[in-house]
């Protein structure tokens, strides 16, 4: 699956991918916001063996780009070097 993603009116990618050779699939979101790249990834690994579950689909909605959306106790995590 490959369609559009949208989070508090910023666009990206959303995509799908059966992994080869039977290792399971993965989703991931893409978007790109204030000049960097934010990347959210997902994977269902054949031992859980239920690819049609919610799981990674909420783990990838659930991100915000409104802090008034964070919750009280949220931490703001430092870029990478």
């Amino acid at each position: 699956m490959d369609a559009f993603g949208r989070v508090d009116r910023q666009f990206g990618r959303k995509l799908t991918v059966d992994l080869p050779n039977n290792g399971g699939r993965s989703t991931a979101a893409f978007y790109f916001i204030n000049g960097r790249v934010v990347s959210l990834l997902a994977t269902v690994l054949p031992a859980n063996g239920d690819y049609d579950t919610p799981e990674p689909a909420r783990f990838i909605d659930s991100i915000s780009f409104y802090t008034v959306r964070a919750p009280d106790n949220a931490i703001e995590l430092p870029p990478p070097n």
